[in-house]
């Protein structure tokens, strides 16, 4: 029932909990452990058993409120001790030395990998021996306390497996003490130590009493690379009895810890990461000089990276950009599927290499960018790509990128410049000519690319009898054609933008107005299902409709009139391709799930007829615009290029759109086989297909009936790895270290990079995903990013803060195209703003201020 720390045998995790095990573990290392005992979950059994049969704790299960947490601790709170219980703990107790302990709780839940429970179960310092009954009940009452069962339903851990096991150690009189990670949970670096450190017990640093001082040590050299030291007024002391106080420190800005005991501790923090193999939190304590271990658990709250990508400490590192975060409006992981077609395709319209040694590299369902392999050879095409966005500039500009660029080119990568140009030339060469000096016939080469296509594609779901492999083969074919003819297109459109911008260069007010001529455009295809779902939802027939299910029943009976029936087909035929995530051939389709269009169209405001007063807008600006041509007598030159802008810079976003009418093709061909496969016995469901790479496809197509289904497992191993990680970042390096720029503000505003010119107020709605909850008329859209399935969101807002995305990313676009003001890479404005904020933005500046906080809880 009880086990020494150095007992011979360390028992199982169920019986002594993480906290315990982390501790024993430590001792049976040789680290500097204070010397303690385990009372194990058996001990407690009676216990337990006592609970679990009580009316109390049925009534919990049941209800699951404060209230019954609370009638179950006062039950414990009647517990005591049996002869057997009192015999074994006077037994071990006599093996330990002092006369004060300290008691702490060790669940078998908790201290685990992908689970916290920090600051849940209760900790008691300074315990006499006769006390030790009274506060091992306390200890033990703490599993059972609200706030740990509501944690344990959020992350689906049974309550019926409540236990608790109970450490009872020699109580440490701290001169010193603190916390320390291996590595840098500010920045995510793997090779440096971060200790916090203050006077006296620990206690004053988790209760915040102090703001401790701050020590950075760099693993590979050893070095004290930062101290940040802080004024500590109030230590928390023990005194010889027990008792807890705080006193009054006559050194408060003297450095907590000496420069020797900083680096012995680093070394030892060192170690017992080695030791466990895992990145480590730790709790410390100098005693008369003396160093000791108090705790030591796996660091839950970190990006780790995936092994691929990591390099050896202290060999060449390399520094990745994250393309999808980048450029296109989600952070989630895509499938394997979904991953390796989207490269594929990306491949096609740039012929970057591609891999570990290449230039895009394509792991687990992220898309990775190798800026180290750009900056040694081709610094031009790291210019492009370092300044998509204003924090990405910033980030280069702030980097010292000599240490990104030592070793060896990759072989891959010999001839770059030649290989790309090979590439590039024959492909760009003539649509590049065509776009400078005959915008008319670029524009018509891209509509004939566009027709084959979308003719090519649709001929695809009829074909039965290929390989799905050579579907996505074939079916990407024509992107070659039609991403070369977009840029003749697109250059037209930006040498018109060109010439008209020199043409008004003296005239200041002509800035906001050119924006504003690239609003309501033709041949947009987020703008044009945009329009689509505004004039279906306005509909008075689809306005009396009060369910989904009505809809669906009024659909499929065909009830509803000619025109609207007309108007939703065509929506379904041209839009119902996309989605949320819509890259990725995993994702449902919005045609998949009446219910979910009828959601979207049930939460655009109709009386807010955007479309009107965008096209009025736009209009005006032209006018103006035109006006002041008129009065340098250059009229007729702006009509012309206004026309040429206007008539070609929507086109930007149509080959993705193509794409995603592609990938929602195959999308429907990959079900088809993951059914076959599930009626083979191969997987176990359809949608299993997506967890497989097109070579591992491509390979079963071609073999003989076998389970794949260990293939999947690995697949989703590996994407389980970053699956707590919701904040992707931008820019990391391959020792885990995430870089931020830092953008210069005024008082009181956040800077972040202007997409679409006006200033407006409004209350604030934060929304991780398009769907989660409505935005009302004049709410100002707060997002980590979007990408077109965002539109009716858009649609009702009256302006944007987006975290991530530059000019030229999709929700820069629909902003535009809505006319709303909107300002992007604002980071953290997702966490830094709240439901109900007002706030202001300036669109024109890139700046944001928060006029006043509200009370609102955020419904995430």
């Amino acid at each position: 029932m009880i086990y020494d720390f150095n007992t011979a045998l360390i028992p199982p995790l169920n019986q002594i909990g993480g906290k315990a095990k982390g501790l024993m573990d430590s001792t049976h290392a040789g680290f500097p452990v204070p010397e303690g005992i385990v009372l194990s979950v058996d001990f407690f059994k009676p216990w337990l058993d006592d609970i679990k049969s009580s009316a109390e704790w049925q009534a919990f299960l049941r209800e699951g409120s404060k209230e019954k947490c609370e009638a179950i601790a006062q039950r414990i709170s009647q517990l005591r001790f049996s002869a057997e219980q009192k015999a074994a703990l006077e037994k071990h107790l006599s093996t330990l030395p002092g006369d004060l302990f300290s008691t702490r709780s060790s669940s078998p839940e908790e201290d685990l990998d992908g689970t916290s429970f920090a600051g849940m179960y209760e900790t008691y310092l300074g315990v006499q021996r006769k006390d030790l009954e009274a506060f091992v009940i306390k200890t033990f009452a703490s599993c059972f306390d609200y706030r740990v069962m509501g944690y344990k339903t959020q992350n689906h851990i049974a309550l019926d497996n409540t236990a608790i096991a109970v450490v009872i150690q020699r109580q440490i009189h701290s001169d010193v003490s603190g916390v320390a990670f291996s590595l840098n949970p500010l920045n995510n670096a793997y090779d440096e130590v971060v200790i916090n450190a203050s006077f006296g017990l620990g206690e004053a640093i988790v209760s915040g009493l102090v703001t401790p001082d701050t020590y950075i040590v760099d693993k590979l050299t050893n070095q004290i690379t930062e101290k940040k030291i802080n004024a500590k007024n109030i230590a928390v002391q023990l005194t010889t009895s027990g008792f807890v106080e705080q006193t009054n420190n006559e050194h408060p800005t003297a450095q907590a810890l000496n420069d020797t005991q900083i680096i012995e501790l680093s070394h030892l923090v060192r170690q017992i990461e080695k030791f466990h193999e895992k990145h480590m939190d730790t709790e410390w304590a100098f005693e008369a000089g003396t160093l000791y271990l108090l705790q030591a658990r796996p660091i839950t709250t970190y990006l780790p990276l995936f092994p691929e990508m990591i390099t050896n400490p202290g060999d060449n590192k390399e520094l990745y950009m994250d393309f999808i975060t980048v450029t296109q409006g989600f952070t989630d992981s895509m499938s394997d599927l979904g991953i390796d077609i989207w490269a594929k395709m990306v491949h096609i319209g740039n012929g970057l290499p591609m891999g570990k040694d290449g230039i895009l590299w394509a792991i687990h369902g992220r898309h990775y960018m190798s800026m180290s392999h750009l900056m040694r050879v081709s610094p031009a095409m790291l210019k492009t790509f370092s300044s998509h966005d204003e924090p990405t500039k910033h980030i280069f500009a702030q980097l010292d990128q000599s240490e990104f660029t030592q070793g060896k080119t990759p072989a891959a990568l010999k001839g770059f410049l030649w290989n790309i140009t090979k590439h590039m030339a024959p492909m760009y060469a003539g649509s590049a000519i065509r776009g400078l000096f005959n915008g008319r016939s670029a524009l018509k080469r891209y509509e004939d690319a566009s027709d084959k296509v979308w003719q090519l594609l649709h001929h695809q779901l009829e074909v039965t009898d290929k390989p799905f492999t050579q579907l996505v083969d074939e079916s990407l074919a024509g992107f070659s054609e039609l991403i070369k003819e977009v840029g003749g297109v697109l250059i037209a459109a930006s040498v018109a933008k060109w010439k008209i911008e020199r043409m008004f260069k003296k005239h200041d007010e002509a800035k906001d107005l050119i924006v504003s001529l690239a609003m309501n455009l033709p041949n947009n295809p987020v703008a044009e299902m945009g329009r689509l779902m505004w004039q279906l939802a306005a509909q008075p027939e689809f306005m009396n409709t009060r369910s989904a299910e009505a809809f669906a029943t009024n659909l499929n009976a065909n009830k509803y009139s000619a025109q609207f029936m007309a108007l939703y087909a065509d929506y379904i035929q041209r839009f119902g391709c996309r989605g949320a995530k819509e890259i990725d051939i995993a994702t449902p389709r919005m045609s998949e799930n009446i219910e979910h269009i009828f959601n979207m169209l049930k939460n655009i405001d109709v009386s807010n007829d955007t479309e009107s007063k965008v096209q009025k807008r736009s209009e005006a600006a032209y006018l103006k615009l035109r006006q002041i041509a008129r009065n340098i007598g250059k009229e007729d030159k702006f009509i012309k290029l206004a026309k040429i802008y206007r008539d070609m810079i929507g086109y930007r976003d149509h080959p993705k759109y193509m794409y995603v009418v592609a990938v929602s093709l195959l999308r429907q061909k990959a079900l088809l086989l993951g059914t076959q496969w599930v009626n083979e016995g191969r997987i176990t469901k359809a949608e299993h297909v997506f967890n497989l790479s097109l070579a591992q496809i491509s390979q079963a197509e071609n073999s003989e009936a076998s389970s794949l289904m260990p293939l999947v497992e690995k697949n989703i191993a590996a994407r389980n790895l970053v699956s707590q990680v919701k904040d992707w970042p931008r820019i990391l390096d391959s020792r885990g270290k995430i870089y931020h720029g830092v953008a210069e503000a005024k008082d009181g505003e956040i800077s972040g990079e202007s997409i679409s010119p006006g200033i407006i107020q409004g209350r604030a709605k934060v929304l991780l995903n398009p769907y989660e909850k409505v935005v009302n008329k004049g709410e100002i859209l707060v997002c980590k990013a979007s990408e077109p399935s965002w539109v009716p969101v858009f649609i009702n807002a009256s302006g944007v803060v987006m975290e991530v995305g530059g000019p030229l990313q999709h929700g820069a676009i629909i902003a535009r195209e809505y006319g709303l003001p909107c300002i992007s890479s604002v980071q953290n404005a997702t966490q830094i703003i709240k439901d109900g904020d007002m706030i202001e933005i300036d669109g024109s500046r890139g700046t944001l201020r928060i006029i006043s906080t509200s009370s609102i809880e955020p419904s995430h």
